[in-house]
């Protein structure tokens, strides 16, 4: 889990964390909801991990308290 101020999980902007987060969590689905441009980060970063991604697009993640997590470990 990603947050902005890290409340909860690790802090800060997705597009930034989630590489590291991916690594960690060996994930092989990724759930995101968010922009578009935060979905693109995060599919490309499952991609380079052979995770798959599903994602829905919002104009502004309202989501509380975070916008993107992985899921279901290998």
């Amino acid at each position: 889990m990603i947050t902005g101020d890290g409340s909860v999980g690790v802090r800060g902007a997705v597009p930034s964390q989630i590489g590291g987060i991916l690594e960690r969590a060996d994930a092989d689905v990724v759930y995101a909801v968010g922009p578009r441009e935060m979905l693109r980060a995060v599919a490309s970063a499952a991609e380079q991990r052979g995770a798959r991604s599903r994602w829905r697009s919002r104009r502004r993640c309202r989501a509380a308290p975070a916008c993107a997590g992985a899921a279901r470990s290998r």
